[in-house]
């Protein structure tokens, strides 16, 4: 009896330590799939956030281009107010000797200036060179009329 109790003990011992192993093999192929589980989450969240990056710079570049074309527009604009100023000083200073004159035609472009840069900041930049010109044309015919008329003016006053 003392044997048999003995190989019972035996196989039962047996069998308890083929069910811890089984139990271990489970844990291990549950740990195992949990870790291909996490690494593939992990290369996810890696792929998303180097996507993220990737189209934050993409922003940023374009970002950049548009600052970059709106400060050449800007430039573009300023020059050729300037050049305009500067082109029609010299006809006014041409035509004109009168100092009187030229100061009412400075204030004419001046006031064409400042109604140009309205116009582009309403329009959100994109004054047409049509539209400055014809302001610009508006505001010299104007000053041109007064002028031509105190010059008559002056004729037939004598001065």
């Amino acid at each position: 009896r003392p044997r048999r109790l003995l190989a019972e003990a035996e196989k039962d011992r047996l069998a308890e330590e083929e069910k811890r192993q089984k139990r271990e093999k489970r844990e291990a192929a549950r740990r195992q799939r949990q870790e291909e589980a996490d690494r593939r989450a992990s290369r996810q969240r890696a792929e998303e956030a180097a996507h993220r990056a990737e189209e934050a710079e993409l922003r940023a570049a374009q970002q950049r281009a548009q600052e970059e074309a709106r400060v050449l527009a800007e430039q573009e604009f300023q020059a050729m107010v300037e050049s305009e100023v500067a082109r029609r000083m010299a006809a006014a200073h041409s035509e004109e000797q009168a100092v009187p004159h030229v100061v009412s035609l400075l204030t004419a472009i001046t006031a064409a200036i400042e109604e140009m840069r309205e116009e582009r900041r309403q329009n959100g930049g994109s004054v047409s060179l049509e539209l400055m010109a014809s302001i610009m044309g508006r505001e010299l015919s104007a000053e041109a009329a007064r002028a031509w008329s105190l010059r008559k003016l002056a004729n037939t006053e004598g001065i």
